[in-house]
């Protein structure tokens, strides 16, 4: 009897822990597109912030304003168009995230409804 206890919890706990690998396994991907698009972001703004030093070695008389000015709404527009990008690139994945979540949650229950089915079914 005692057997039959030991390997029905067994079945139920793989039955269980191969719906929560699936997640865990989203956590990691979803965590290293994070990563990714963080890192990508940081090179690009600090390009932004070395663009704005070499803008301001221009200021050697009337024309070096004028067009240090014009570099700052350059390098402005840059930053609102990166702004932009990052924040729809961070909605996709939070909405990307979100559907891989629910059809792995999908599964685990679909699988955990077929095994309890087949439990009760067998007699355990």
């Amino acid at each position: 009897m005692f057997h039959a206890l030991y390997a029905q919890a067994q079945r139920q706990l793989l039955a269980g822990q191969l719906g929560l690998d699936r997640m865990g396994e989203l956590m990691v991907e979803h965590t290293a597109r994070l990563l990714d698009m963080q890192l990508e972001a940081a090179g690009a703004y600090a390009r932004i912030g070395v663009d704005q030093l070499r803008a301001l070695n221009t200021l050697g008389g009337p024309t070096g304003v004028g067009q240090y000015l014009q570099t700052q709404r350059q390098l402005l527009d840059a930053t609102v168009g990166l702004w932009s990008r990052d924040l729809n690139r961070l909605s996709g994945l939070g909405q990307q995230f979100n559907q891989d979540m629910n059809s792995a949650t999908e599964e685990n229950v679909v699988s955990m409804a077929d095994f309890l089915r087949r439990s009760s079914r067998d007699g355990g």
